[in-house]
């Protein structure tokens, strides 16, 4: 699995979020706790202009984490909601020129 996470960190870094949100969505039912796979579908659905999704997916993965584990969300799932909650302009792509 982190190996699937790096690629996709990648695949995000290269602008490639729309072709990852069904794959994302597929992964999180797969493994509902692995939070980095939350917090990339979060970042691909924001870059591609679906916040309310991206904040339903932080709100479903944190009662998932609370019910199963008795946990709240680690801290970079946490800050990506944050991030989302205040359009954070470094959520948005960066292509160097």
């Amino acid at each position: 699995m982190e190996c699937i996470e790096m690629l996709t960190d990648s695949r995000l870094m290269l602008g490639r979020h729309r072709e990852l949100v069904s794959d994302l969505y597929q992964l999180t039912t797969e493994h509902p706790l692995r939070e980095a796979l939350h917090r990339q579908l979060m970042l691909a659905l924001y870059r591609c202009g679906r916040r309310a999704d991206a904040l339903h997916v932080y709100q479903a993965a944190r009662k998932t984490l609370n019910e199963e584990l008795g946990l709240e969300p680690c801290r970079a799932l946490q800050d990506m909601q944050r991030a989302i909650l205040t359009s954070d302009d470094r959520l948005e792509l960066h292509v160097p020129a």
